[in-house]
């Protein structure tokens, strides 16, 4: 399995890598040299809090005197000290993400600008300047790393209390006695990156490549997924559209498990300086190394988002999704949909919370044989999940200025198959940075 993890990275991330040589991002050349004239004509008309502490007011003046010299990291220091006492400092914010955007960190500038964005009370053309770095950004991100670590059982392995039970799986109609839940601990871990290309001011080429595994003592359920997607991707001043085709290979138990090849649409759009959403749409085509003959088929997918800020400190999340994923036998048809809150909060002195709720539900087409409380009959499976997740970050702590964002996933589902029933605590860390 190391030996296929090795190949993928070679051949899928290589040549990101060598476009990344062979371009550079978009240089700024106006956030620091006119400071001044952006000082007097647009930061000035932001409202500044009216309760202000003598502290934050010195802290905030060696902000802006080091940015205006053009000590961008002084800057930031002082600014990020305002932060941590003051997270409702939307003036601060923004400066802060000049800052950023200086020093040509994206990611961090795309934050700032954002929640500063949501502030209540702003000028017209403070809006309308705070529209143009958003573009700016928009259009000089073109690296995305995200990495995900963690321990948790196997959901195959996680099964409910003791009873009888049957699943109509590859192998038909498979019984077997449940003494209790099996508990079988592992660890998973995820690995992906992107790269833009730059065509012109508005257009993108853009490449993903991405790995998730499960390990487990003895190998029993160890499985490994493979992923990459590649096309044109546009970029305008409320929003993008990336068409790609895509491409996945799985492993279960170090074996061929199933191809995967399709296309997706993945867009994004700013409706007001507070709404933003997107939408995936999905297709792709599920070619199986042994059972095809049962499983063989298509996946399509429609994923919509919305994410609301509230005000510069606060934001929540709407998330959906529908599914419908077809078989040559029915048993292994469904449908599925999705949905979930989330909200958002940075608090002080860094600290950054997100709270997350999902609901899931699966509906397969076709009748399969169970045992429940000694009793057979065939079903419809239908299986119900709720997955709720705690994430907390600090934007004091970095590495190599990757934050690591602390995950708390606890996930149960029922269903009207025992065997397909579990519960599970889930921790992990994942580190995410754009460039």
């Amino acid at each position: 399995m190391v030996k296929k993890l090795l190949s993928f990275v070679m051949v899928l991330f290589l040549p990101m890598l060598s476009m990344a040589g062979a371009t550079n991002n978009v240089k700024n050349n106006t956030v620091v040299s006119s400071y001044d004239t952006v000082e007097q004509n647009v930061v000035a008309k932001m409202p500044l809090p009216e309760d202000l502490s003598a502290k934050i007011k010195s802290l905030y003046l060696s902000a802006q005197t080091a940015l205006k010299k053009g000590d961008v990291e002084d800057a930031i220091h002082f600014y990020r000290k305002v932060l941590d006492e003051r997270p409702d400092f939307a003036r601060a914010r923004f400066e802060l993400a000049l800052c950023y955007i200086a020093d040509e960190r994206w990611d961090r500038a795309d934050y700032y600008l954002r929640m500063a964005m949501a502030a209540e009370n702003l000028p017209d053309d403070v809006k309308q300047i705070m529209e143009s770095y958003r573009y700016l950004v928009r259009q000089n991100k073109n690296w995305n790393f995200w990495s995900d670590y963690g321990g948790t059982p196997d959901t195959r392995a996680s099964i409910a209390d003791s009873n009888n039970g049957c699943i109509g799986d590859v192998k038909n109609g498979i019984c077997e006695k449940l003494t209790g839940s099996k508990d079988v601990q592992g660890t998973y871990f995820a690995v992906g990156a992107d790269y833009e290309f730059k065509l012109s001011d508005n257009w993108r080429w853009k490449s993903d490549a991405g790995f998730y595994t499960n390990v487990y003592k003895g190998d029993i359920y160890n499985d490994l997924y493979l992923a990459g997607s590649t096309g044109p991707r546009y970029i305008w001043d409320q929003g993008d559209i990336w068409l790609a085709g895509i491409v996945g290979r799985g492993w279960y138990e170090n074996e061929g498990y199933v191809w995967s090849y399709g296309a997706k649409i993945d867009t994004n759009y700013d409706w007001t300086r507070k709404l933003s959403s997107g939408l995936i749409l999905l297709f792709a085509n599920n070619v199986y190394d042994e059972y095809n003959y049962l499983m063989g088929g298509q996946t399509y997918t429609v994923a919509p988002h919305f994410t609301y800020y509230i005000d510069s400190t606060k934001y929540i999340s709407l998330l959906g999704e529908l599914g419908r994923d077809t078989a040559k036998v029915d048993s292994f048809a469904n449908y599925n949909y999705g949905a979930g809150l989330g909200f958002g909060m940075e608090m002080p002195y860094g600290f950054i919370v997100y709270l997350e709720s999902y609901f899931f539900r699966v509906d397969y087409d076709g009748k399969i044989d169970t045992v429940k409380n000694g009793v057979n009959k065939r079903v419809k499976e239908s299986d119900i999940s709720q997955k709720y997740t705690l994430s907390l970050s600090n934007t004091k702590i970095e590495f190599f200025d990757f934050i690591p964002i602390f995950k708390l996933t606890y996930t149960n589902q029922e269903s009207n198959i025992p065997i397909s029933e579990y519960s599970k605590w889930s921790f992990g860390v994942s580190i995410k940075r754009k460039f």
